[in-house]
């Protein structure tokens, strides 16, 4: 059960970070480790990050084994999901 607690030695921005780590905390035991790699990529970053040509890339997006999120032209990748298309891939060649 939860105790009484006193938040009034705590700056609201104190008190926001307090809360913001608690939540990642409690995030991460239910999608242990997705948080640390949930950044977006840009394209080139994306196809660097793969090893392959920007134009691989765009093949690998059209037939949606690659589905970025699209901020108007621009288009990013999540790298947790390019990790786990290239462990799919080191899969298929063992």
């Amino acid at each position: 059960m939860i105790e009484k607690l006193s938040f009034n030695q705590l700056t609201p921005c104190e008190l926001k970070k307090l809360f913001a780590d608690v939540l990642e905390e409690k995030l991460k035991e239910f999608i242990p480790g997705k948080l640390e790699d949930d950044e977006y990529l840009t394209r080139t970053e994306a196809a660097k990050f793969l090893n392959i040509g920007k134009t691989k890339l765009y093949r690998l997006t059209k037939e949606n084994i690659l589905i970025p999120m699209q901020e108007g032209r621009s288009k990013f990748y999540l790298k947790s999901s390019l990790k786990e298309y290239r462990q799919s891939l080191l899969k298929s060649k063992n």
